[in-house]
This record gives C-alpha cells, structure tokens and sequence, in this order.
C-alpha cells in the first residue's frame, strides 16, 4: 500500500498557500465536505461489506468443498485479496483521520485548504499505486479459478463465464476508478481557479 505522511503533507500544502480569498461561503463549504464525508462512508461501508461476504464465501468453499489444490490457492488468493482491499479502505479512512486531527490543530477544519487535500487523497486513491495495486491484488485468484475450470472442464461453459466476467469487471473498475478520479481533478481544479480569481 501506499505510505502517507498527512501531517507532513498537510502542512506543507498549508505553509504553501496564497492568501487570496475564496469566493466560496462556509455554509457551501460545510455542505460540500459534509457531502464528502458521506460518500466516502458509504464506499468504505459497501467494500467492507464485499470484502467481509467473499472472505466468508471463499473460506467456507475451503473448508467444506472436495476442490483440488489448485482451485484451493485460487480461493485463498481472493481472501488475500480481499484482506488487502479492506485495509486499503480502512487506511485510506485512517488518513482522513490523522488529517482531521491535524487540521483541527491547526485551525483549518473548516477551510477550503482542507477541503483540497481530501479532494486530493480520494483523486490519488483512484488512480496510480493505489488502484494498481488493488488490480494486481484482485485479478490472480479470480483468474486461477476460471482458468482452473477451463482446463477441467472445457466443454462446460463455468470456466468461460467467470474468466470473461473477471476480465470485463476488471475493464468496468479501471473505466469507474479513472472516472472517479477525473471527477476529483475536476473539483480541485475548480478550487484551484476560483482561488486565482480576483477579488
């Protein structure tokens, strides 16, 4: 996973910053970072929810199913995917944290830099080494488990459909992640411009 300083991050953006004023009111602000705040729980509280559901699947077909040792590491390598899914969520969370807690010192809960280093982070998270690195993390047990079923059974259509779902779902999570991330440059690039208006 990716490492992160948030202090340190936070308060170099900070020290950076002009000190033109934006034409923003804190109420609009509040109801954007209030609005932030409840997207993200709920993309935190689904993957955990899928996370917690394949684990348990998968653990289950481990455990109870006559499956060769093949088909066994396929399940154990979605667990593990699974497992490093959930802690990048739960880090991603942690950070958000650290960096409350250090806004809060510094004053800066409520200012629109504050708002960009969120808007910042998120756009990070859906691009780059975080969402690679959840493609690499997911993509080998899912297609051990359908390459397994074509060679075992290559007149049955199992095989076929889970390695073409895999592949497709993957092509359906870069085209999301790259959206969501666009859509966060295109905030913060909004932030940065009505910073440089006039007064």
């Amino acid at each position: 996973m990716a490492n992160h300083s948030p202090h340190d991050q936070l308060c170099s953006l900070w020290q950076c910053q002009t000190v033109v004023p934006f034409q923003m009111s804190p109420e609009e602000l509040r109801q954007k970072m209030k609005q932030l705040n409840r997207k993200l729980l709920m993309r935190d509280l689904i993957v955990y929810v899928i996370c917690l559901g394949e684990t348990v699947w998968f653990t289950y077909c481990i455990l109870t199913l006559r499956a060769p040792a093949t088909l066994k590491i396929g399940f154990f390598l979605v667990i593990l995917a699974m497992g490093f899914v959930a802690g990048q969520i739960w880090l991603d969370r942690n950070n958000r944290k650290e960096s409350r807690t250090t806004a809060a010192a510094l004053g800066k809960t409520g200012s629109v830099d504050f708002y960009r280093v969120e808007l910042v982070r998120q756009r990070n998270f859906h691009r780059g080494v975080w969402f690679w690195s959840r493609m690499i993390a997911l993509l080998p047990g899912l297609l051990v488990c359908g390459i397994w079923g074509i060679v075992r059974y290559p007149t049955h259509p199992i095989g076929y459909v889970l390695t073409a779902a895999t592949l497709i779902i993957s092509a359906w999570a870069v085209w999301l992640n790259w959206k969501a991330s666009l859509s966060y440059q295109r905030q913060i690039d909004a932030l940065d411009a009505l910073k440089q208006a006039p007064e």
